[in-house]
């Protein structure tokens, strides 16, 4: 048995590693398992229980990032951001975070190079030299014991740039003035406000009658209209809108503003449950977070600081590391009692961030991930959202690995050292704006593509119908060089013959509506009260490439569209005649960018000729997901599986690691539960071998993730067989990409 003789109050431990990550919210979780995939020895250190910041089950803020929430399509994050959420909506319906938190324990606990500490807090820094640090000074709250963490690289992903700010590296806290970098949405005198806190809860639905009572301390908001511009009735999720805090100082004044969060969540309670009808009846609160949400504090001066010209003008960055999307999100620092709409938003297409904002610009060895990267206050509106956060952190901890490969500071990697982090980044699924796979190592990229079968490019039926009153159109790929008719299943709702125009644009992207010239126009008629096909003369020879139909709008025509099936490379938009407007269901202003909205499903059209841009060949173009192409090969729907998809190399080689990219439907802001058109159940092959027999590889019969990696065993052959058994509900085979490689011994020769 112990005494207090035994055992002192807490122990002094030095620990040595090559990273030391602070902070474990989805940022420092993904970059310590990218650095650690990397071959760098890491410690990660936590101040709270669980994994996951905002998104642990302590906040349980769902994750967001590039989607914006349908506005971008196919713009979702990958690489190791998707494979904890596929894994995560694999084992839960529960739509929140709950469970998420767990998932990122095992990740973390089961990765060989990586030690971690929970409820561990950095307290202080030593610095070897006035720009570099040596260690961190770390207190365990479980113990109370003392850890000194010596590395030759740190990231802070303390959100509050806890390292950074003891190090002595320059920050801001605040807003800048219009005039400092010319950002429209910018203050015209700079401050020291920032965006508020929230203070999440949860409820439930009892199925009967719950009272509630307020307690003393709760805020009083019994008026009808306590809360303009916030809706509130049948809540299904806390409203993020319960928000304050944003001009006390968001570190040194947390525990005021929890304080009255605390009684502002009661009084809100008390509102929706006592003062009117809110739909709320049944339900009884749950719980309150015991810690802030927080969107901003510190930001740290980096080598390169990002500005909303560079996101709105979609500047390109030679350091280019990653992507955001995310609208410019900016909130008044009021909060819920700012009288007016709670958030301003300024949707605009995904943008390129550079490397150069990811690491201060004065201590050497020190890397940024989270919301303390080097960006303006307007700018941080987008990059502060969770997957791209996530995003930052899995580029910085690939750089991480050239920086111990090489011994480099972040800023002495050479462009050569960024095409490689580059490529690294690409391997790993991850997603860059401008580049494309060109791993010279990628045999795939050499080899020649077949498969049993592709898809045509058409839409047959649907399950809904609309307006062209309103303003439709369809994006779609040309593959054969001319357009001779476009078809369309339309209805005719009047009583008259009705005459209908259609025009065609050109695209640059699949989100692209914005071109307004017009390449050709043509007419049709259809009957009263007609459901046809109706076929428009074009006549026209075009470049292959993205095109899009626009209809004129007429009253009482209808357009069939397929909510359930959108072919890779196509789109379907609705004209969006405000250009700003406030939206009374989510409870904010909205700033368009664009005069197109892209809508999931696609319209049931045909093409003569018929196109075919899911070829086989899509699978080794160096893409991984729809951008200016499909991208990838789909089989035809109307021949059963299964269906193969065979690369030919140019030359026999043996077999090292085998990379396959399926399709999670990048089109949703969260990994849909086994979504539809991943394939479930696939056998690898290695076909040609000295024998002239097919060698199985590997063989899955429950998958749902996106990224599936093989050992080719070191089998000889002269080419690989994907052969796709089943889906997880899709009538077609879809592969993004194969990448196949050497082993290392091959490699060299």
């Amino acid at each position: 048995m112990k005494t207090r003789k035994d055992s002192p109050l807490s122990t002094s431990e030095t620990l040595t590693c090559d990273l030391l990550v602070a902070g474990g919210g989805m940022g420092g979780v993904v970059t310590a398992l990218a650095a650690a995939r990397h071959g760098c020895q890491v410690i990660l250190i936590h101040d709270r229980t669980v994994f996951g910041g905002n998104a642990s089950s302590e906040i349980n803020v769902m994750i967001a990032g590039a989607n914006a929430m349908g506005y971008n399509k196919d713009a979702r994050e990958t690489g190791i951001l998707e494979e904890i959420l596929v894994e995560n909506s694999a084992r839960t319906a529960d739509p929140s975070c709950r469970l998420l938190s767990d998932v990122l324990w095992e990740w973390i606990s089961t990765e060989p190079n990586i030690r971690y500490y929970l409820d561990t807090q950095v307290v202080s820094v030593a610095k070897s030299a006035n720009d570099r640090i040596e260690s961190v000074r770390a207190i365990r709250g479980c113990s109370g014991d003392e850890l000194i963490i010596k590395a030759r690289w740190f990231v802070d992903c303390t959100g509050d740039a806890v390292v950074a700010h003891e190090a002595g590296a320059s920050w801001r806290m605040g807003r800048e003035a219009k005039s400092e970098f010319g950002e429209s949405l910018a203050q015209e005198v700079a401050d020291h406000k920032v965006l508020g806190a929230t203070l999440s809860f949860q409820f439930k639905d009892t199925g009967k009658p719950v009272k509630f009572a307020p307690p003393l301390f709760a805020r009083d908001f019994s008026a009808p209209d306590a809360f303009p511009y916030r809706e509130h009735n049948n809540l299904k999720w806390f409203p993020w809108w319960v928000e304050w805090g944003g001009e006390l100082d968001m570190i040194h004044q947390a525990q005021e503003i929890k304080d009255e969060l605390t009684r502002i969540v009661y009084g809100l309670w008390d509102h929706l449950k006592n003062h009117g009808n809110h739909g709320m009846e049944n339900h009884t609160l749950v719980r309150l977070s015991p810690i802030l949400g927080k969107r901003e504090s510190r930001r740290v001066e980096g080598a390169y600081m990002l500005t909303q010209n560079d996101i709105m003008q979609r500047r390109q960055f030679p350091d280019a590391v990653t992507y955001g999307g995310w609208p410019i999100d900016l909130h008044p620092p009021e909060g819920i009692y700012y009288p007016g709409a709670p958030a301003e938003q300024t949707f605009i297409d995904p943008y390129e961030i550079p490397l150069r904002c990811l690491y201060s610009r004065e201590i050497k060895n020190l890397f940024l991930v989270g919301r303390d990267i080097s960006v303006t206050h307007v700018a941080l509106g987008s990059t502060r959202i969770m997957a791209t956060i996530a995003t930052l952190g899995q580029a910085v901890g690939t750089a991480v690995s050239l920086c111990r490969r090489d011994n480099l500071d972040p800023e002495q990697l050479s462009p050569a050292h960024i095409g490689e982090l580059q490529q690294l980044l690409l391997k790993d699924d991850a997603f860059l704006l401008n580049q494309t796979n060109q791993d010279p190592n990628d045999i795939g990229l050499k080899s020649k593509a077949s498969a049993t079968s592709d898809a045509p490019l058409h839409v047959l039926s649907g399950n809904s119908w609309e307006s062209l009153e309103k303003g439709c159109a369809q994006l779609f790929p040309i593959t054969e060089g001319r357009l001779d008719a476009f078809t369309a299943l339309l209805k005719n709702e009047t009583g008259k013959t009705q005459t209908l125009r259609v025009s065609l644009h050109r695209a640059s992207h699949v989100m692209d509506f914005s071109q307004t010239k017009v390449i050709t126009e043509s007419i049709a008629s259809i009957a009263p009260n007609q459901e046809a096909w109706i076929e428009f003369a074009l006549k026209i020879p075009l470049e292959r490439g993205l095109y899009w139909i626009e209809f004129e709008r007429v009253a009482g025509i209808q357009w069939c569209r397929n909510l359930g099936y959108e072919p890779a490379g196509t789109k379907t938009a609705q004209w969006n005649a405000v250009k700003r407007s406030w939206s009374a269901y989510r409870g904010y202003h909205i700033v368009e960018t664009a005069e197109w909205v892209a809508f999931r499903g696609c319209h049931a059209f045909r093409l003569t000729p018929e196109s075919h841009p899911h070829s086989a060949d899509q699978c080794i173009n160096g893409w991984n997901r729809a951008v200016d192409w499909p991208n990838a090969w789909v089989s035809d729907p109307g021949v059963s599986l299964p269906q193969s998809l065979t690369l030919k190399f140019p030359h026999d080689i043996e077999l090292g690691k085998i990379l396959l990219t399926f399709d999670t439907d990048l089109d949703h802001r969260q990994p849909p539960r086994f979504a539809s058109q991943a394939v479930r159940h696939y056998r690898l092959w290695a076909a040609e071998t000295p024998d002239g027999n097919e060698q199985l590889i590997a063989e899955v019969a429950d998958n749902y993730h996106r990224r599936r990696s093989h050992d080719g065993r070191n089998i000889r052959a002269g080419s690989v067989r994907l052969e796709v058994l089943a889906t997880n509900g899709a009538p077609f085979a879809k592969v993004f990409e194969i990448r196949v490689y050497p082993t290392a011994s091959e490699i060299k020769k």
